[in-house]
């Protein structure tokens, strides 16, 4: 084959199966978390879309609001996120957390195991101090 020793050949050939595993890991990664944060984000997409049309539907008659529905939108956008299981989406969500910030805290716990308090997050690279400080009341890792 091309002039390549048994030997060389055989390296070349454990190479390409190490590459193309490699590329199948990053596919799958990149789906699971593409997967799980679109179902999220569709379904609070849905949920904020009901809740600004009624509250923008009658401004002048309150009596119009289901207030069940603005109490259950609500706690949905007080909720902490749980940072042991969020999606790269659902970490977007926190103040100064966004795309490249959220793919190295999912790194981490890929790498580290799961968060044991919310102090932990400032090991993640890009978080430091400050950032940590505002998103502190926004997360939790129950």
């Amino acid at each position: 084959m091309f002039g390549f020793s048994k030997q060389e050949q055989k390296f070349i050939l454990l190479l390409c199966c190490v590459f193309i595993l490699g590329v199948a890991v990053t596919f799958y990664k990149n789906y699971i978390t593409k997967k799980s944060g679109k179902e999220w984000q569709t379904k609070h997409q849905e949920m904020l879309a009901e809740f600004q049309k009624l509250t923008l539907k009658n401004t002048d008659s309150l009596e119009a609001i289901n207030y069940n529905n603005v109490k259950e939108h609500k706690k949905f956008l007080t909720k902490k996120i749980n940072i042991n299981n969020a999606s790269c989406e659902e970490l977007q969500t926190l103040p100064k957390i966004g795309p490249k910030i959220a793919e190295n805290i999912i790194k981490y716990r890929h790498e580290n195991g799961p968060f044991k308090t919310i102090n932990e997050i400032t090991h993640v690279k890009r978080i430091g101090q400050k950032t940590f400080e505002q998103i502190k009341t926004k997360i939790t890792v129950d």
